[in-house]
């Protein structure tokens, strides 16, 4: 951030930081695809006994997400991916 002669930041500075920040925010996060959400649910009406949590790994609010089409972290999606191939082999 530049600081003029009173020491004070142009908003410019601010704004292209807080932008930056979003993008790595945006990248930070991936939306699984519906395939796999189709997947997933199948497996979960076949194992209706075992909670999320132990058949996938995510907790509940997770499974909302992925559910609902949001993204999720991408380290919790690598994982999930994972567990889901082990699953199906």
């Amino acid at each position: 951030m530049k600081l003029n002669k009173k020491n004070e930041f142009k908003s410019q500075d601010v704004i292209a930081k807080s932008e930056s920040v979003k993008n790595i925010f945006r990248e930070q996060f991936i939306r699984i695809p519906d395939n796999i959400v189709l997947i997933m649910k199948k497996l979960r009406e076949e194992n209706t006994s075992i909670s999320i949590m132990m058949l996938f790994g995510i907790g509940d609010n997770t499974w909302r997400r992925i559910r609902m089409g949001e993204p999720i972290r991408k380290s919790v999606a690598s994982r999930l991916l994972l567990k889901i191939e082990s699953i199906i082999k």
